[in-house]
Formats: structure tokens, C-alpha cells, sequence
């Protein structure tokens, strides 16, 4: 029986004995690996600014072909943990050209980014910003302002007339200050107001009240996806209209639009020489009508 009891003691601290080299050797690999992932990280830092040395916030750090990044600070400033194999950073923020600059064993970043222009047949108005066509997915058609110039307009619904595939109907004739036309993107869709929302420089507004020679550009959002930034005000589709505007730098600018025209009837009926002539013609249709005469 002693025999068995000292047998089953040594069988315990063998146990334990194990057990605790193996749990040594676990923080001995963990204590390897943590200081191993440390040194393949390294610290890089900087600043983005614009031409003008403003800082730029909420500028978008990221490693090439990873997903580690960050965003710069509202004084443009980052900083950011990196593989230490890590080959370029890049610099991306709404309006501004990206870019992509290589590490080179560099710790700091000074990056100033520059303004990307992007002309008007590249862009279209979609609400509250511009998106460029190839990357546009609703239906959106748009008018600029050199087609707006090469017609006479007197009226900037005229120049969506026949243009981007929307029905205006000049109703009320060309008496001037009333030849707004009526327009409809999607047809009738209620017994009350069918008329699109217009929106002048992202402000509500008639259309009848700006100057065509004023417009740089309209965007009209044809479908119902124009519903999820305007509401039920965006029902019968929207009008965008961006007015031009002085760029910096540049000189004065004043430019004379003009033109003239004539207008003659289709049809003048022919009109009776005097007021007797008129009556006896009127007494005779009477006659012929059954009626007695009117003038007798």
C-alpha cells in the first residue's frame, strides 16, 4: 500500500512539473512574438495642407494594399503605426487630387495636396455635392452653359426644351415675363402641384426668375432615387441650377450678349371694311341658322 501511495506522489509532481514548464515556455513564445510583432511595426507622423497652407482634416492615411490607416486631425496632423516593410502611404480627401508617396524608410510626412478640377462634361450635379458620370448610377441628364449661349433664350426653361428629354410646353405665348414654360419630369403624378423642385445654387427657387446668360449648368434628377436627399419634395424630380461665379485670380470679366429678331402672324383673317357690313353679315347667319335677326 506505501508502495502504491508513493507511486501515485511522484505520478502528481511529474504532473506539475510539466505543466509548469509547459506554461513557461508559452510566456517565453508569447513574450517572442509580442516583442518580434513590435519591432515590425514602425511610427511615421505628419501634416497635410492645401496650396494655400491651410490644414486639411479628415484626410484619409492608408498603407497601399492594406487596410491600416487613419484620418488627419482637425490641424491636419496623423500619426500612424506601419509594417516596417511598408512601401507607400497614400493621401486621399474629397476634391483633392490623391496621392501616393513612397516610405523610403521616412518617419514624417509634410503633404500638400492640391485642388482636382474636374470640368462640367465629366460631372453632374446629384444633390447636396457632384459625382462623375462613370461612377453615376441614377438618371441624371444635364445642360451647360455653352449650349445655354449658342440659343436665343428668354426664358431658362427654354433651355431644357427639346434637350434632356423632359416635356416643357410654353402654354401662356412669349409675352415677355410670362414665358415660363410648364414642366414635367415624370408626368401627372397628383390632382395638386405636378411641378418640379428647382433649386438655384442649393437654394429653392423659380426658374422663371433667373437669367439664362446667368447659368453655368442644370442637372435634372430624373428618377425617384433624388427622393432620399430631398423627400417628398423631390416627387416630381429636381432641377439644379449652379450660376456662374468669379474664380480667384482672375481679371474682370464683362461680356455683351445681344440679338434681334422679327415676328409676323401665320394667319389674319380677313375682317369686314365697316360696322354695317358686319351687321347685315351677322342678320344673314342668323337667318340661315334659324334664328331671327339681331340688328333689323
Amino acid at each position: 500500500m506505501k508502495i502504491k501511495k508513493k507511486f501515485k506522489m511522484m505520478l502528481c509532481r511529474r504532473d506539475i512539473l510539466t505543466r509548469l514548464l509547459i506554461a513557461m515556455l508559452c510566456n517565453v513564445f508569447l513574450i517572442f512574438s509580442l516583442n518580434s510583432y513590435a519591432q515590425q511595426l514602425v511610427m511615421v507622423n505628419g501634416k497635410v495642407s492645401d496650396t494655400q497652407g491651410q490644414p486639411l482634416p479628415g484626410v484619409t492615411v492608408l498603407v497601399r494594399g492594406t487596410t491600416i490607416g487613419t484620418v488627419t486631425s482637425s490641424d491636419g496632423e496623423f500619426s500612424l503605426n506601419i509594417p516596417a516593410n511598408a512601401e507607400v502611404l497614400q493621401f486621399s480627401f474629397v476634391g483633392m487630387r490623391s496621392q501616393e508617396i513612397p516610405v523610403s524608410g521616412r518617419t514624417t510626412f509634410n503633404v500638400v495636396m492640391e485642388e482636382e478640377t474636374i470640368g462640367l462634361d465629366e460631372v453632374v450635379a446629384i444633390g447636396y455635392g457632384t459625382q462623375r458620370k462613370a461612377t453615376l448610377t441614377g438618371s441624371v441628364a444635364t445642360v451647360d452653359a455653352e449650349f445655354i449661349e449658342s440659343r436665343p433664350l428668354t426664358s431658362a426653361s427654354q433651355a431644357l426644351q427639346g434637350s434632356v428629354g423632359l416635356y416643357v410646353n410654353q402654354a401662356d405665348g412669349g409675352q415677355p415675363g410670362k414665358d415660363q414654360g410648364t414642366i414635367r419630369i415624370r408626368g401627372i403624378g397628383t390632382l395638386n402641384n405636378n411641378n418640379p423642385l428647382v433649386l438655384v445654387d442649393g437654394i429653392p427657387y423659380s426658374l422663371q426668375d433667373v437669367n439664362p446668360q446667368d447659368i453655368e449648368s442644370i442637372s435634372v434628377l430624373k428618377d425617384a432615387a433624388s427622393a432620399a436627399i430631398y423627400g417628398n419634395r423631390a416627387a416630381n424630380g429636381v432641377i439644379i441650377v449652379t450660376t456662374k461665379g468669379g474664380n480667384v485670380g482672375e481679371k474682370m470679366n464683362v461680356e455683351l450678349h445681344s440679338y434681334y429678331g422679327w415676328q409676323t402672324a401665320t394667319y389674319l383673317p380677313d375682317m369686314v371694311s365697316n360696322s354695317v357690313d358686319y351687321m347685315m353679315a351677322r342678320d344673314e347667319a342668323a337667318i340661315y341658322e334659324g334664328q331671327p335677326p339681331i340688328y333689323v
